[in-house]
């Protein structure tokens, strides 16, 4: 009887230790929707954040509806008692140190060269979509691309919209935000995860233009294989080297209605790069003659790598 009277004991103390544990975590998990606002120098910018616990780690992701982002993914999210910190990968990163207290969410933004602001935040409930999405994937060549369609709630066929990455890793959350927009305005949108980045499969940094293109006029020709799609009408945007690549994915596919390019390119690549160095030198205070003679070896060293010419005069 002593026996189990102290074995009842032990039982009774464990389960308080893991109830108290799981109030404190009911009080303070980082879980769900957050808004409120990010305020530096009196400036002060809508935000909001969602967090999602899966498995053993914490996703996290950044919307501001003032710099048309949305679903932007948070790193190294640190969540412990009542601590909370994670960064935004932007350039420079922006770090978030904060304190959680049930439904309040309160930090300080420390951002290299900038001076220190604070976020505040409160649990909210997510505003509901006038559309749905689906997360996919298609084939192009040898490689399996990641991509998210968002459909429209109104019924009948819908034009759609394929969108083109910038230069660089891009995500299928670099254009969510507009593609979430269109949706609700009546228009089917495909983002995707440029190859080697995200869930698709390859390599963006080992392949040319002509090759990465082919992933967007196979993206148009996925887009045809849905009922609320009208296949007479799907375009292409492409903003900064989207833009530029637009009408070259174009040219590919008899099937694309309509291109938008936006601040793009009008000339080739060689000489927008030409023109790009030159006044980066100039906004630097190089003189005359320094700009001249650096642009004159740059012109050289774009050749080279051209054409795979005149090596020795480097």
């Amino acid at each position: 009887l002593i026996q189990n009277a102290i074995m009842l004991k032990i039982s009774f103390f464990v389960l308080n230790i893991i109830l108290s544990i799981q109030a404190a975590f009911s009080q303070n998990t980082i879980a769900g929707y957050w808004t409120g606002t990010m305020n530096r120098d009196g400036s002060v910018m809508k935000v909001s954040f969602e967090f999602q616990i899966q498995h053993t780690h914490s996703l996290g992701f950044y919307n501001s509806p003032s710099q048309k982002a949305s679903g932007i993914p948070l790193d190294s999210i640190q969540n412990w008692r009542d601590s909370l910190s994670f960064q935004l990968m932007s350039e420079p990163v922006t770090f978030f140190k904060c304190k959680i207290s049930k439904n309040i969410i309160d930090g300080q933004i420390i951002q290299e060269g900038f001076s220190n602001g604070k976020l505040t935040l409160k649990r909210s409930i997510k505003r509901i979509v006038s559309y749905s999405f689906s997360d996919t994937s298609f084939i192009s060549g040898a490689n399996k691309i990641a991509c998210r369609i968002y459909f429209p709630n109104s019924k009948g066929k819908h034009p759609a919209l394929v969108f083109i990455h910038g230069s660089g890793a891009e995500g299928m959350f670099a254009n969510q935000y507009m593609a979430e927009y269109l949706a609700t305005t009546g228009i089917v949108t495909l983002i995707q995860d440029k190859q080697g980045v995200g869930k698709s499969t390859g390599n963006w940094t080992k392949v040319d233009f002509d090759v990465l293109t082919n992933d967007y006029v196979n993206a148009a020709r996925f887009l045809q294989n849905f009922e609320g799609v009208n296949k007479s009408q799907i375009g292409i945007y492409g903003h900064s080297q989207g833009g530029t690549l637009a009408p070259l994915v174009s040219s590919k596919s008899k099937d694309i209605a309509f291109v938008i390019a936006a601040a793009s390119v009008g000339d080739s690549v060689y000489k927008q790069d030409i023109y790009r160095v030159e006044n980066s030198l100039k906004s630097n205070n190089f003189t005359q003659a320094e700009t001249e003679e650096a642009m004159a070896y740059y012109a050289l060293w774009l050749n080279m790598a051209r054409t795979g010419m005149r090596f020795d005069k480097l």
